[in-house]
């Protein structure tokens, strides 16, 4: 009974330090609430200093990401051709383990995250508002497989994105 409780409470340990996730807004910016503003498109680039691995580059798919902004923003109303605004992401670091690292080390092996600036840009290219997404997903085992990790995370930088653009994110 006293190992079955021990390991029910390093499971709960590593449930809560595995995925983690948030949005940061500058403080010396006015509050940003969304007037209605459509997007034409999601441009996403990776900054050169984003990793050193090319291993991480190559397992990070961002015509997924992309896709998958764009999606969630379309299922909004958000997404028009024919708007004048557009939505641009700067992926600023990126972390991806090997699936056998995730698999036989887990949360021993780090954690894959992607972080990246979001910028919405107006008709004439000036922001109208800026912000930083972070994701990451530590969790590992049969869960570890690529795939699974980073739909995860593209999900979860996907949600958190769109939440900040349409105004339903949580305060915090």
């Amino acid at each position: 009974m006293k190992f079955f409780c021990q390991l029910l409470t390093a499971c709960l340990c590593f449930a809560l330090i595995g995925c983690a996730s948030n949005v940061q807004r500058p403080s010396d910016l006015a509050a940003y609430a969304p007037s209605g503003e459509k997007f034409c498109k999601v441009e996403l680039s990776i900054n050169k200093e984003a990793t050193t691995d090319l291993n991480d580059i190559a397992r990070f798919e961002d015509d997924k990401l992309r896709d998958m902004i764009e999606r969630k923003l379309g299922a909004c109303g958000l997404m028009d051709t024919a708007a004048i605004n557009q939505v641009r992401i700067e992926i600023t670091d990126i972390r991806i383990r090997s699936a056998f690292n995730a698999f036989m080390w887990g949360v021993m092996a780090g954690n894959d995250h992607i972080h990246g600036d979001v910028t919405l840009l107006g008709a004439d290219g000036t922001p109208l508002h800026t912000f930083k997404v972070s994701a990451s997903y530590a969790l590992g085992g049969l869960a570890g497989m690529n795939e699974t990790r980073m739909s995860w995370l593209f999900e979860e930088f996907s949600k958190l994105t769109v939440a900040e653009i349409t105004g339903a994110r949580t305060e915090g």
